[in-house]
This record gives C-alpha cells, structure tokens and sequence, in this order.
C-alpha cells in the first residue's frame, strides 16, 4: 500500500523535489507536492529488505499500526485533515476501522472546539474509487440481486468510515469516475471536421 500527495503548504511558492518515504521513516512533514509514501515498505528489485523495514506479516501489522508508531501518525493526521481519494484498494485490512475511528474522534474534538468558538469546519472528504461487485449465479450468469446486495454491504462499510464510494463497472470507467469527482466536463468526441474533441 502507498499514498501519494499531491499538496503543498499555501504560503509554499516553490515546487518541492519528489520526495519519498519509506515505512519506518514516514514523516507527515516531508510531505509535499509529488510525495510518495510507501506504507508497508518497499522493497527495491533485487534487494532483501532489513527485518523491521516492510510491513507483510500479523506481527508487523500489528507493530505498525500500533497507537504512537509513524505509520499511524502519518495516516490519522493526513485522514483528518486532508481530502483523500482511495484508488486500487479496498480498504479491508482488519485495523482499518480503528484507524479511521481514530480520525472520527479527532474530528468531533475539533468540531466541538470549533462550535464553542462559534466557528463552523466540514470535515475533509473522502472518496473511494470502487469497481461495482459482480457475483456469478448458476451458470456463470450475473447474479444482479447477489451483486446488489453485495455493493450495499461495501456501501455500508466504506459510510462507516466517512468514506463516499463512486461506483464504476469496470476499469476503463475508471477516468470517467475521476473525472466526476473532480468536477471536469465530460469530453464530447465528434470528427475533425466537425471540431475535434471539446469539453460539454
């Protein structure tokens, strides 16, 4: 798993080098514009990774995602106060309800803090990039009622962690379904001799 941001500081001008974290040296203030974070470690082709450096096994996972580690700091910091989109995952690893239960509680903190000083705050959004579960019936045929049921037991789960899902068929969908979020005109393709391509 890797989260890569995209943000900078707003009194930044500069654009920052690429910069990239390794689990174990995550730090939120290296963040920056183009910053990636490999989150379970990375390991480089031809390499065997340092005991301690990836994050694959029950042990591990529990060492990192242990209450005070750098893991949990970047994730709960960057889940409460930046607006995330969640790509190519389906965020079931056991921890993740109590990462993002943490960052519920963060959340209603501050927004008791903001209400006393009568100031309103809407937490960030986030949003997951989610292909719509097809189950199989007999026969190999789509079963929709299955799927359907399916798809709004995901629904549930991603809502339970203030996540909103925006559902796609299949991946060649899926620039549509970024485009969406983002706000973008849908292009309207015709010939060149009536134009090219424009946005509607």
């Amino acid at each position: 798993m890797y989260a890569v941001s995209n943000r900078m500081a707003p009194t930044r001008v500069a654009v920052r080098e690429k910069v990239m974290a390794e689990y174990k040296d995550l730090d939120r203030k290296v963040m920056g514009n183009r910053t990636s974070h490999y989150l379970h470690g990375l390991i480089e082709e031809g390499t065997t990774p340092a005991d301690g450096t990836i994050v694959l096994a029950h042990g591990e996972f529990d060492a990192a995602y242990s209450k005070n580690s750098n893991l949990m700091r970047l994730l709960v910091s960057t889940l409460v106060d930046d607006p995330i989109v969640f790509i190519g995952c389906r965020l079931r690893e056991p921890v993740m309800p109590k990462v993002f239960n943490i960052c519920k509680e963060q959340q209603r903190s501050r927004q008791r803090v903001l209400r006393q000083q009568g100031r309103r705050s809407k937490p960030p959004p986030r949003f997951i990039l989610a292909e719509m579960p097809e189950v199989e019936g007999e026969g190999g045929q789509l079963d929709e009622a299955r799927s359907r049921e399916q798809q709004q037991e995901e629904e549930r789960r991603y809502r339970d962690m203030d996540i909103t899902p925006v559902w796609y068929r299949d991946h060649s969908q899926l620039r549509r379904a970024l485009d969406q979020l983002a706000g973008l005109k849908l292009p309207r393709v015709s010939p060149p001799w009536e134009g090219g391509c424009d946005a509607q």
